[in-house]
Order: C-alpha cells, then sequence, then structure tokens
C-alpha cells in the first residue's frame, strides 16, 4: 500500500501539473447614430478601450462626406489623411449583412495596439449640406488572454 502511495504522489505533479494557455478574442462593439442637421453640424461619440489588439472605427451616412476627426485618450488628434474613405452602392455590401459595409459614404481608420483610455470620434456636416444620419461604430479586438490548468 505504501509503494503504490508513493507512486501515485510522485506521478500526480506528472499528470495534473499540466497547463495551456487559450487566447479569447475581446470583442467589444460600441454603435451611436445621430442626426446632423445645419441646427447641429457635429456630433461627437467617446469610445472607451482597454486591453485592445486593434480598434477599427467607422463612420457612415446614407449619401453624404462628412468631415470625421478622431482624438486619442492624450488629446492628440489623429491624421485625417490616414482614414480611408469609400463609397458603397445598394447591391454592393458584402453578403451577411456585414455591418462596417452597408450601402453608404464610409470614413474608416484602424488602429494597431490602441492606447487605454477614452478615444472620441467627431463627425462634422460640410457647410451647405442637407441634414443626415450618421452611424458611428468602433471595434476593439484582441487583448485579452486567460489561462486554464486541467487534470486527466
Amino acid at each position: 500500500m505504501k509503494k503504490i502511495t508513493l507512486l501515485l504522489a510522485l506521478l500526480w505533479p506528472l499528470t495534473c501539473g499540466a497547463s495551456t494557455t487559450q487566447t479569447i478574442p475581446l470583442g467589444n462593439r460600441h454603435y451611436d447614430v445621430a442626426l446632423l442637421s445645419s441646427t447641429a453640424p457635429e456630433h461627437s461619440f467617446s469610445i472607451d478601450v482597454s486591453g485592445a489588439r486593434m480598434l477599427v472605427i467607422d463612420v457612415a451616412t446614407p449619401a453624404t462626406p462628412l468631415t470625421v476627426s478622431v482624438v486619442d485618450p492624450s488629446g492628440q488628434a489623429l491624421d485625417p489623411a490616414t482614414f480611408q474613405q469609400l463609397t458603397i452602392a445598394p447591391g454592393d455590401e458584402p453578403p451577411l449583412g456585414a455591418v462596417l459595409f452597408a450601402p453608404g459614404v464610409h470614413t474608416q481608420l484602424s488602429i494597431d495596439w490602441p492606447m487605454d483610455g477614452t478615444w472620441t470620434v467627431t463627425s462634422s456636416l460640410p457647410a451647405g449640406a442637407t441634414d443626415t444620419a450618421v452611424t458611428t461604430t468602433a471595434l476593439a479586438t484582441g487583448g485579452l488572454e486567460t489561462g486554464a490548468s486541467m487534470s486527466r
């Protein structure tokens, strides 16, 4: 009996000490919808980011190009020349209703390893433009890990 107990005590760390690390993707999606008009030509939306691998921001309207500015948590404005501008016609959007590729005029940007804190996206209606709805979508991904130890 002593030999079996001793053998089990020696084998225990080999069988129960195994561990593996799995990455669980973080998928925080934030939406904001506003109406821009001549009386309210600007709208700001704040996004709290923590531990993300990538931050993707999409500002869309049905047909009116907007002026978009993005300010990081340190108060630094991102260069608008780095934002991608695209127009997606009805029928050209990908299948399955991908939110970031709905028909309309889009301003998009991706930020690798975004700074933790509050990001601010401001959409402005150009002078003389007609009233329009604006949808801002932000998707923060990656960065969350967990570990697990299991016995056999």
